[in-house]
């Protein structure tokens, strides 16, 4: 099975901080797609991130089209986005992102911010085989 992600953000990740660093960035959307090798849709998410205690800046609102309103109204907790992001990392075989360095990295910082999903889970993330 072949999971397709993509993710939104508040911003660029700071490559040369730790992953733990509370300046990181936050995810803004979550999409995903998995599916068998042949192309079948077995299941997908597409997540607005609802803000709490962070902003989501308006020159990167104008960039992706999702702004502390929307996200405030339609958006989801965090961690739920990025656990059920994990549940479809767990059924599949391999991770797929157009940009996966930027993508793997902002999944790692939410599973850092949140190890209330469980204590590793950063490290099966970054096991996960992977494809760009």
């Amino acid at each position: 099975m072949l999971l397709f992600i993509d993710t939104e953000t508040t911003g660029l990740p700071l490559f040369n901080e730790p992953s733990e660093d509370p300046r990181q960035p936050h995810l803004v959307q979550l999409a995903a797609v998995l599916c068998t090798d042949d192309g079948a849709i077995r299941s997908t998410i597409d997540l607005t991130i609802r803000p709490n205690g962070w902003i989501i800046p308006d020159e990167v609102a104008a960039i992706h089209g999702v702004t502390r309103e929307i996200a405030m109204r339609d958006g989801v907790e965090e961690s739920l986005a990025v656990e059920l992001m994990m549940d479809m990392v767990g059924r599949s075989t391999t991770v797929v992102a157009h940009n996966f360095t930027f993508d793997a990295r902002i999944i790692r910082i939410a599973l850092k911010r949140y190890e209330c999903l469980g204590e590793g889970e950063a490290e099966r993330w970054a096991a996960a085989p992977s494809f760009c």
